[in-house]
């Protein structure tokens, strides 16, 4: 393993796991007004590519990084959709 390795390592490691929190206070306060769906998407379909893109370059880093991100932004966009119409619903929660 080359030093770059722990670099992408570690660049994978922040990236799979930074959307987590948003995922947690979405399910506990079922409050998604506040973000954007485009955004959700955008997000998504660059992990998809990145995951592509690892795939095509076989980098088991790339890969598994960012199908993990990936799963995240899926379950992210679940739970908008889910929760979207009722966060619409409640004053002050937009």
């Amino acid at each position: 393993m080359e030093s770059w390795d722990l670099v992408g390592i570690a660049a994978g490691s922040l990236t799979m796991f930074g959307f987590y929190p948003q995922i947690i206070k979405m399910y506990r306060t079922k409050l998604v007004g506040d973000l954007s769906l485009p955004m959700l998407l955008q997000y998504t379909t660059g992990i998809f590519l990145w995951l592509l893109y690892g795939i095509y370059l076989k980098n088991s880093i790339l890969i598994v990084s960012n199908a993990v991100s990936l799963a995240s932004f899926l379950c992210g966009i679940a739970l908008y959709l889910k929760y979207n119409n009722k966060s619409r619903g409640m004053p002050g929660k937009r």
